[in-house]
């Protein structure tokens, strides 16, 4: 039976969100669905392109979770 993978499937895929099985299925239909290949192709491009972004707490941020932490630790004692 052929199945028809969406392009969140696909986006799962690229991003390693399947489980090993459904990852399997997909990249069989990958090597000989030539529209569902293209389609996959276009999406990785994609996905290359945007910004690889790492997000890092100011120190000050970091600080103020600790002290609000802290309070509350000392609230219970």
């Amino acid at each position: 039976m052929k199945q028809c993978y969406t392009e969140e499937k696909l986006i799962q895929l690229i991003y390693g969100e399947c489980d090993i099985f459904e990852r399997l299925e997909i990249e069989d239909s990958l090597k000989n669905d030539l529209c569902l290949r293209e389609n996959y192709d276009q999406l990785y491009k994609a996905y290359h392109k945007l910004p690889q972004v790492k997000f890092a707490p100011k120190n000050s941020t970091i600080n103020n979770i600790l002290k609000h932490g802290k309070g509350r630790l000392e609230a219970m004692y």
